[in-house]
């Protein structure tokens, strides 16, 4: 199995590592080994970014649709679903205003 060595670690970051791993009740050895293999397993935002493009380029078009209105239209069914939780009669403010 590979090493990873890292010289020159500032003395309050060693400090604050070993800290943790005891806290953690873990040697700094499996401290160590723990967090990189939790920063290993997350994407990176570059990671994540070009999974979505990867993803947003296998989709098809979207031609025709109003998204505007589609977000519009789900606000106020949650409007009136929670007004209704609430037994409060609800108004959409934007349409007695004549918008």
């Amino acid at each position: 199995m590979p090493n990873i060595t890292i010289r020159d670690v500032p003395e309050p970051v060693h400090r604050k590592l070993i800290e943790r791993a005891e806290r953690s009740g873990q040697s700094l050895q499996q401290y160590l080994l723990e967090q990189l293999t939790e920063m290993t397993e997350k994407l990176t935002m570059d990671e994540w970014l070009d999974q979505a493009a990867a993803h947003r380029a296998s989709m098809p078009p979207v031609v025709g649709v109003d998204t505007v209105a589609l977000i519009k239209a789900g606000h106020d069914e949650r409007d009136a679903k929670l007004a209704d939780l609430m037994g409060a009669r609800w108004e959409d403010d934007a349409n007695d205003a004549g918008v």
